[in-house]
């Protein structure tokens, strides 16, 4: 069942917001201004009726990552794909668009029967192309670049300069090329932000020196996201629109750094992070949609935008009093084979759907990796003799994305055990496995899996149920 937005829990659902942001905290109070003005919006429309809710299992491919050409590779799981590409990899050159890699990707994932894509065209200022700087009269500073951990030149994120002359352009010319394209079904915003979630460039969270030395002011991330959410607005009015939410920058400039305890740094962010909200459900009405990149087993309403979410979300208008009408999903964290840039991983799938599922979670990006084939384990099946130290483990065949790798023990001159140290990802089929070394005889056998396959097909079959 899908639900449309009415005008009735939206009016509710920014209310809840203004009464949330507007606490009495010394950092929370420069946002007032913001949520009188968001509130005081026409209400969000429903005209745009074919943008229909989001809902499914999306496959989350790595920025650029060429999409799976094997038709196994897409489960029958999968409602749509996830494509992702920086802004330098389109406009290297200041005017100059190369769509090839979205315009390849759609064509493939076509050929598959995949005619769901969900498209992010990251704006943010930490992987803009050198042309950038170069622009007469931008405003630049040295800020935190989260992929090459380091402090690097780069355009301020509100100036006005970086968001007319390059987000607004950027954003013009992707509407152009695929506001019209029935297979791109929600589009990703971002501009004002360090990459294409909402966060500024800052190392730490409330404690940057370098961004508050840049001018920063929560007055012009606010403008800047305005005029950003103006074009989306005008330029996708029939595709869907997401923000990749988190706190942005949660502190107010009118305390010092070293004042600002926890608690303080977590209102203010909250505000900023409502008024951008507020903001984009009146301009965008029910073709907004709201995502959370963190989801994880302990995922709950304690982090600002796992509540916002839990407080809007149209999955929840039914059986929660205060339900609102906003379309919500969820990123996982990482893939549940690493941590991310943050040390944080997925955990327990099924506690981390359930944990989404209770916040209104209506559709869940996935990692590649997490869907594919892997090698689990190696069982030896003839241990060998004369060994002196322990055999090299090499596969062989499989055609996988990324191999899988492996190490093994000896005891005596025998192979006593092989421990897999990287599953590798996307197999076809299974590989062999040789062991090389100074004995002889030792054999093994590689055991393939989707170990999550039977997870996510369950979690599949219930939100197809509810939606």
């Amino acid at each position: 069942m899908r639900r449309n937005m009415s005008f009735t829990t939206t009016v509710l659902a920014i209310g809840i917001l203004v009464l949330f942001s507007t606490q009495n905290v010394k950092a929370g109070n420069l946002y007032a201004s913001y949520l009188l003005l968001a509130s005081s919006q026409p209400a969000p429309t429903t005209q745009n009726v074919n943008a229909g809710n989001l809902s499914g299992i999306y496959m989350l491919l790595a920025p650029s990552q060429p999409v799976p050409t094997d038709p196994a590779q897409y489960k029958p799981y999968i409602t749509g794909v996830t494509l992702r590409i920086p802004i330098s990899k389109i406009e290297s050159t200041n005017g100059s668009w190369n769509w090839t890699y979205i315009d390849q990707s759609l064509a493939t994932l076509q050929g598959m029967g995949i005619t769901k894509v969900k498209l992010d065209v990251m704006l943010g200022v930490d992987d803009q192309a050198p042309w950038v700087l170069t622009v007469p009269g931008i405003q630049t500073a040295n800020l935190w670049n989260k992929f090459i951990k380091s402090y690097t030149q780069m355009a301020l994120p509100w100036d006005p300069i970086y968001i007319s002359q390059v987000c607004i352009p950027m954003i013009d010319a992707l509407a152009a090329k695929y506001a019209d394209d029935s297979r791109v079904v929600d589009i990703g915003m971002s501009g004002p932000t360090g990459t294409g979630e909402l966060p500024m460039p800052q190392k730490v969270n409330g404690n940057d020196p370098y961004l508050i030395a840049a001018g920063y002011t929560p007055d012009k991330v606010y403008s800047a996201w305005k005029t950003v959410i103006d074009e989306f607005a005008m330029d996708f009015g029939n595709t869907k629109c997401h923000f990749s939410l988190d706190l942005g920058v949660p502190y107010s400039t009118t305390d010092t750094i070293t004042s600002l305890s926890a608690d303080t740094i977590n209102q203010a962010g909250t505000s900023l992070l409502n008024a951008i909200v507020n903001y984009a459900m009146a301009k965008i009405g029910s073709r907004l949609s709201l995502q959370q990149d963190g989801l994880n087993q302990n995922s709950n309403t304690t982090y600002a935008p796992d509540a916002l979410i839990s407080a809007l979300s149209s999955a929840r208008t039914a059986s929660h009093p205060t339900g609102g009408s906003v379309n919500c999903g969820f990123q996982f964290t990482s893939s549940i084979y690493g941590q991310n840039q943050f040390g944080v991983s997925v955990g327990n799938y099924p506690q981390a759907f359930s944990a989404g599922s209770a916040m209104g979670g209506e559709y869940y990006e996935v990692y590649y990796q997490d869907m594919q084939n892997v090698i689990t384990s190696v069982a030896i099946t003839s241990s060998g003799a004369g060994y002196s130290q322990a055999p090299s483990v090499s596969f062989s065949g499989g055609a996988p994305v990324s191999p899988a790798a492996a190490a093994a023990t000896i005891s005596n001159g025998r192979v006593t055990g092989i421990t897999v140290n990287n599953v590798g990802c996307g197999y076809c089929s299974i590989p062999s496995v040789t062991l090389t070394g100074t004995g002889t005889g030792a054999t093994a056998a590689a055991i393939m899996e989707a170990p999550y396959d039977s997870v996510f097909t369950d979690e599949a079959q219930s939100l197809t149920a509810a939606y």
